[in-house]
């Protein structure tokens, strides 16, 4: 996708046109590379020009220039091996077991940083997904986020994950019709999030009158501790003691 939006836009009807355009830009433009999208563009273009905003593409080496993947660096050689010893025994314990194949996608899933499973349909893609996330999940401490072409693959997905006791969760989109997920939504998540914040809140403000009360408590002990040592009083001189001033006062002393 061009850096700019083009100023001139060019269709072509039925024809030879579009054939003509493309053969004469083949031949002129040495340096024109020409890309046949099958796709919308308009329905990718946030992607693109999000791509496009990006200062690096992730994973570059293997998804642009086609290099052979790198090792993943959230585990070690030791680490995947532990992985897949271990969920093979687990499966053995539920008297199942993988084919090479999925050993291999289990292999290639934990060991490298671009993997591509496919098959056709009940062939154990959901199912290995399942095992390299609860590996992950188990072995390190990255963040796993699963995009799904449909929602109820998602939630398939996620369901799965459930089972394998893995609750740190959140449901992004409003697509889903798995009771179970409900809890685990993105908007259920927040509102609790604000109903506790709005306790915390409230909790807080109790904390602060409660200290200015107890500070207050502290500020007239004070002040009534310094009454108690002897005060000079002045008091008129016909009380018992003392002798009078000019004026008729008398300094005496209570204590």
């Amino acid at each position: 996708m061009a850096e700019e939006l083009p100023l001139v836009g060019v269709s072509f009807e039925a024809g030879r046109g579009l054939e003509q355009v493309l053969d004469w830009i083949g031949r002129s433009l040495t340096k024109t590379v020409l890309v046949q999208v099958s796709t919308n563009l308009l329905s990718i273009r946030p992607v693109l020009e999000g791509l496009q905003a990006l200062p690096t593409v992730p994973l570059a080496e293997e998804l642009v220039y086609g290099q052979a993947p790198q090792r993943t660096s959230y585990l070690s050689a030791a680490q995947v091996e532990m992985a897949i010893a271990q969920q093979l025994v687990e499966l053995e314990n539920a008297g199942k077991a993988l084919d090479p194949s999925q050993v291999a996608a289990l292999e290639h899933g934990l060991g490298q940083r671009v993997a591509l499973i496919q098959g056709p349909p009940g062939t154990g893609k959901t199912f290995i997904g399942v095992m390299l996330s609860q590996a992950i999940v188990h072995h390190s401490q990255e963040t796993i986020l699963c995009v799904c072409y449909t929602n109820h693959a998602l939630d398939q997905f996620l369901e799965a994950l459930l089972d394998k006791g893995i609750k740190d969760i959140v449901r992004i989109g409003g697509g889903s019709k798995s009771s179970r997920l409900a809890p685990y939504n993105v908007w259920e998540l927040s509102e609790e999030e604000d109903r506790t914040m709005s306790s915390a809140r409230r909790y807080g403000t109790l904390q602060e009158l409660v200290s200015a009360d107890l500070k207050h408590i502290r500020d007239l002990e004070l002040k009534l501790a310094a009454l108690q040592p002897p005060v000079q009083h002045f008091v008129r001189g016909t009380e018992k003691g003392g002798k009078p001033d000019k004026s008729g006062w008398v300094e005496t002393t209570f204590g």
